[in-house]
C-alpha cells in the first residue's frame, strides 16, 4: 500500500463501514518518515461510494527544520508520539536513525545509531529538531554497532518535572542496552538511566572491559542477546505511580526470544 502513495493525498478505498476510521500512518523506509498527528478516513465519498483519504505529511532531509542525514542513517526506523515538549499544545515526536555514525578522537564508529526529537506544529510540519546521539545534547556514550534508536518508546514524566521522558533501544550485538533518557523542554537530555544487566553468565559475568565498566541494571546479557529489540510502556502495574517496560530480547537464551 506505501508503495503506490503518489499525492498529498492519497485515495484510500474501505469496505463497508459504519463509523469514522482513526488512523496512525507511518513509513519507515530510507531517510524518512511519515507522520500525522491525527487523520479522519472517511469511509463513504459520496452518497454511496466507498472511497476516503488518508492526508498525510513526508517528514526527511528534505522537510524544513527537518534532519541532516543520508539514506544510510536509516532516519525512521522507529517512531513515538512523547507528548507535548514545547508547550504548545502539540503532541511532539521522536524517530530512530540507527545508521549513523560517530566520531571520537578521529576515530569513526560506525551504526553507533541516534535519535532526534521532532517539535510538531499543529498542521504537521516541523519546526525544529534536535539531535540525541554518542555523547550530544545530553546522549550516553555508545560504541560502534550500538544502533542507538532502534526502539523508542514514550514514558510520560517520570521524574516529576512536568516534561516527557522517553526509552531508547539500542541492541548491540555485544553490549545491548535500553536507555531511559529524562528529557528538557527543550529537547535534549537531562539525565539517562541505562538498562544493561550483567554481561555474561556465572563465574565469567562482567561490567568491566577496561575502557569502561558500568554498574548493573536489569537481566544478564549476552553476545547476540539484542535486549532492547522492542520496548513499550505497560502503565502503572504496581501501583507505584510509575510506568513499567517491557523490552524484547530477541535471541537470548540460546537463540531464544523473550
Amino acid at each position: 500500500f506505501l508503495n503506490n502513495i503518489e499525492s498529498h493525498r492519497e485515495t484510500l478505498r474501505t469496505m463497508y463501514l459504519d463509523e469514522f476510521i482513526l488512523l496512525f500512518l507511518l513509513c519507515l523506509c530510507g531517510c524518512s518518515a511519515i507522520f500525522t498527528d491525527f487523520d479522519l478516513v472517511r469511509p463513504w465519498k459520496g452518497a454511496w461510494g466507498s472511497e476516503g483519504i488518508i492526508p498525510y505529511i513526508k517528514i526527511d532531509g528534505q522537510t524544513s527544520n527537518g534532519p541532516n542525514c543520508s539514506a544510510a542513517a536509516a532516519f525512521g526506523y522507529s517512531v513515538a508520539v512523547i507528548g507535548d515538549l514545547d508547550g504548545n499544545g502539540v503532541d511532539d515526536i521522536v524517530v530512530g536513525a540507527i545508521g549513523e555514525d560517530a566520531v571520537e578522537n578521529g576515530d569513526v564508529m560506525i551504526g553507533t545509531g541516534g535519535i532526534y526529537v521532532m517539535f510538531m506544529s499543529n498542521n504537521g510540519s516541523v519546526i525544529r529538531h534536535v539531535h540525541i546521539s554518542h555523547l550530544e545534547n545530553g546522549g550516553p556514550r555508545l560504541i560502534a554497532a550500538d544502533q542507538f534508536g532502534y526502539s523508542v518508546a514514550a514514558l510520560g514524566d517520570l521524574d516529576g518535572d512536568s516534561i516527557p521522558d522517553i526509552a531508547v533501544g539500542a541492541p548491540a550485538i555485544a553490549l545491548s542496552s535500553v536507555y531511559v533518557l529524562y528529557l528538557k523542554e527543550d529537547g535534549t537530555v537531562k539525565d539517562y538511566t541505562l538498562i544493561r544487566g550483567v554481561y555474561g553468565g556465572g563465574s565469567n559475568a562482567t561490567t568491566d572491559f577496561g575502557n569502561f565498566t558500568y554498574t548493573p541494571n536489569g537481566p544478564p546479557i549476552s553476545y547476540g542477546s539484542r535486549f532492547g529489540t522492542a520496548i513499550t510502556a505497560l502503565g502503572d502495574m504496581d501501583g507505584d505511580g510509575v510506568t513499567e517496560l517491557a523490552v524484547s530480547s530477541i535471541n537470548s537464551g540460546g537463540g531464544l526470544s523473550k
